[in-house]
């Protein structure tokens, strides 16, 4: 293979991390402004997915969570009402707690229900806020003609 059809050639890395090009290679011919662009643009892009992917990842992690801090939170409620019931012995007051006790019961998992619900719309909309004022989404020929 012809030296002139290789962009490349391998050089000392400058650093340990070789899954960048540019650590290990150097090219031999000047960049031209088309590839400039298009280097730009790929760049560009790879940050924005990488940063979709890792607020996606973010945010089951924090669902994850939450859900986890729920259902452990009504676990305590329900055995709480469990040792409360067991300590009454005075067969008049035991079922009128009892009943009181589960429709607590019901009102705090309604209640963790909402919280979630609403946890998970809050998410949802911080996730499809638009990119800061300053980042690039021009098109390549948008950047290559520099219009907006």
């Amino acid at each position: 293979m012809s030296d002139d059809i290789v962009p490349f050639q391998p050089r000392r890395p400058k650093s340990q991390e070789l899954s960048r090009l540019g650590n290990s290679v150097v090219r031999r011919q000047p960049t031209t402004h088309r590839e400039v662009v298009i280097d730009q643009k790929a760049k560009d892009d790879r940050a924005r997915l990488l940063a979709d992917a890792e607020t996606g990842a973010y945010a089951k992690d924090l669902q994850g969570r939450l859900s986890h801090v729920l259902r452990v939170s009504i676990i305590d409620d329900l055995e709480d009402h469990k040792a409360q019931l067991n300590g009454i012995t005075d067969a008049d007051i035991r079922p009128a707690f009892k009943l009181f006790s589960e429709a607590l019961a019901q009102m705090d998992m309604d209640f963790a229900w909402q919280t979630k619900t609403t946890i998970i719309e809050k998410m949802d909309s911080i996730l499809k806020e638009p990119y800061p004022e300053g980042v690039p989404r021009r098109s390549f020929w948008q950047r290559l003609m520099g219009t907006d």
